[in-house]
């Protein structure tokens, strides 16, 4: 098979012309959508990426805060409740202490107190040490 060419005329190759040129256009229309189109589901990918690791991230932190608030309770508890067994014991003591002894002892304290005085102006320093006696009673 043979292939014949004619020649066309100006009208139809400027025809030609413009019907490519149409057809470039066109091609550059639908890539440029689909381009779009791609970044589009690329966007929303990531923005679903972003929000679970965000909503991830959140929850991370929620359920420390809540390990955090309970170990916290938890140590309250405990220490109300070690302190409520020590004043009842306290009490307990007392009680059987008074009702079989009755007893006063006598305690002093001594306190050796020194001071360091400086004085700016004259830039000299005093020591002077004194002691403090003080006794009390306390009865079982």
């Amino acid at each position: 098979m043979q292939l014949i060419r004619y020649p066309l005329s100006r009208l139809s190759q400027r025809k030609l012309i413009n019907f490519r040129n149409d057809i470039q256009n066109i091609d550059e229309k639908v890539r440029i959508y689909n381009e779009n189109i791609l970044n589009e589901r690329r966007e929303k990918r990531n923005e679903r990426v972003r929000l679970f690791r965000k909503n991830k991230k959140f929850n991370e932190l929620k359920d420390k805060n809540i390990e955090y608030f309970n170990k916290k309770q938890e140590a309250k508890h405990r220490r109300e409740l070690n302190e409520f067994k020590e004043k009842r014991s306290a009490n307990i003591l007392t009680r059987n202490f008074k009702k079989f002894i009755d007893v006063e002892k006598k305690f002093e304290i001594i306190l050796d107190i020194t001071t360091n005085t400086y004085w700016k102006i004259s830039k000299k320093s005093y020591t002077s040490s004194e002691t403090i006696t003080h006794t009390f009673s306390f009865i079982f």
